[in-house]
């Protein structure tokens, strides 16, 4: 149609318009007509289309073959670059996920290790999995990193900052004298830590948060909210978390069979308990650099602390599967909590 209007029509006022849409047509049905597991096909609709909606993704999808066939062939380090060109895009998946999670740690430790900004340093070390054979290493470098700026107004606490990244003997002796030779005329009050100590090992372990939470009693017309603090102990890229708190429970009943003068009057039967949770969690699957898949289960003790209708037990004891993902910021996930004895009384 757009093709006949060019043709037939005497003054042409909409040739722009009529031509752009000829352009986005045809880059639609060639995109569609597209095999995005052929290289040979990606190139040419690139090469046809070079400013077309559809190139980012064809660029996605080319970068990955051109990864996994380098890959196959041994050529490593090029697998690694075409990997970060379609991660730019759009988030990697299965095969290609997989190669990019074991290539970066291998190709992007050394530039970290002699890179000047201890910002970016500290951000990936936050991610790096301690069992990664350069996570000891980078740890030093930032240490050295940061006592390199000491000055004479430096405090007692940049200088135990500097320390606390410091995993060796050696290290910690460099720090130290880089504080006596830069902070000449001030006081030095810094602890050192043993490489293999608790206090050191636990250093970024230690999260507290907020937990939300919404129940529905699979057996009766009854919710449950929850929210409270919670303690995390364990990096997400440990196997294994802790978890503890305080939470707030409140029940609702919006329907109670047994009492039709509640619900004629359209009353609701509430309650609220303390919780004290202990949960473990396993951390058994990598989703991308930040995010994890887990599996745990936990023992809650509910004591009652709030009740109109004297309906809840005076305590109560509940366990709860559970699964969800995890990251360093938030977790997100569902469970089923059983009673062994009823917590209504």
């Amino acid at each position: 149609a757009y093709e006949r209007y060019i043709s037939q029509s005497p003054l042409k006022l909409h040739l722009k318009d009529a031509e752009e849409k000829i352009t986005i047509l045809s880059e639609d049905d060639d995109w569609n007509h597209c095999n995005t597991k052929s290289k040979s096909e990606l190139e040419r609709f690139i090469s046809r289309h070079p400013q077309s909606k559809h190139a980012d993704r064809a660029k996605y999808h080319l970068n990955i073959l051109k990864a996994l066939e380098t890959y196959q062939n041994g050529d490593k380090l090029a697998a690694y670059s075409y990997l970060v060109e379609a991660k730019k895009i759009s988030p990697l998946f299965d095969d290609a996920l997989r190669i990019y999670n074991e290539l970066h740690d291998e190709y992007t430790s050394p530039r970290i290790l002699v890179s000047n900004d201890a910002n970016e340093i500290i951000q990936y070390l936050k991610e790096l999995p301690s069992s990664s054979s350069y996570y000891n290493r980078i740890s030093n470098h930032l240490a050295i990193l940061l006592s390199s700026s000491f000055t004479a107004s430096s405090t007692s606490v940049e200088i135990n900052r500097a320390l606390g990244y410091a995993t060796d003997e050696a290290t910690r002796n460099v720090v130290m004298t880089n504080a006596r030779i830069r902070t000449t005329g001030s006081t030095i009050q810094a602890s050192v830590p043993h490489a293999n100590s608790f206090s050191s090992w636990l250093k970024g372990r230690i999260h507290v948060g907020i937990k939300l939470d919404v129940e529905h009693n699979t057996y009766e017309s009854c919710l449950a909210f929850d929210g409270g603090i919670v303690v995390k102990f364990g990096k997400t890229s440990d196997l294994f978390n802790l978890l503890t708190g305080a939470y707030f429970r409140l029940y609702t009943f919006y329907d109670f069979p047994t009492n039709p003068e509640l619900s004629e009057n359209h009353s609701f039967i509430n309650g609220g308990e303390m919780v004290i949770p202990v949960t473990a969690r396993f951390n058994i699957l990598k989703i991308n650099r930040s995010w994890r898949f887990y599996m745990g289960g936990g023992c809650n003790i509910q004591i009652k602390v709030y009740d109109n209708f004297n309906f809840l037990q005076s305590s109560s004891i509940s366990f709860d599967p559970q699964l969800g993902f995890t990251s360093r910021h938030w977790d997100i996930g569902a469970h089923v909590r059983l009673f062994p004895s009823s917590p209504y009384s």
